[in-house]
């Protein structure tokens, strides 16, 4: 899908990044009267992370930090980082961790070697950690 979507683009030089496109706004469902749905929903976002790692994809944007859906019954859809009492659920460890292991690992290689790593060598990286998440 996304090779199709860049294939649509015109040339463009001088742009940071390999890929042009991004992954906006992902996120998935889940049941307050099912907790297995927690689960799945953290795996789930798990590896569309992977994903967007392994196809070198520069953006992938989790779909909301607080939250604002609801269905036809006014129960929430239960997709947000911070739930509506104010408590951070799991979802938003999982990418807090994630930064804060790649944010130490960056300024590590940064300290050793006075530059950022390439970014296959930073891809490869962040898969491991979270891999470890």
């Amino acid at each position: 899908m996304f090779a199709y979507i860049e294939k649509q683009l015109k040339p463009k030089k001088g742009l940071p990044y390999k890929r042009r496109v991004y992954l906006g706004e992902y996120g998935y469902h889940a049941n307050s009267k099912k907790p297995k749905t927690f689960q799945k929903q953290f795996d789930e976002t798990k590896e569309i992370m992977q994903i967007a790692l392994e196809l070198d994809i520069p953006f992938a944007l989790h779909w909301q930090m607080y939250n604002n859906e609801y269905d036809k019954n006014g129960n929430s859809k239960q997709m947000s980082l911070i739930n509506e009492q104010g408590e951070k659920r799991p979802l938003y460890y999982l990418h807090q961790n994630f930064y804060k292991k790649m944010n130490a690992y960056l300024e590590g290689y940064y300290n050793d070697n006075k530059v950022y790593p390439p970014s296959d060598v930073f891809r490869k990286k962040a898969l491991e950690v979270l891999k470890a998440l």
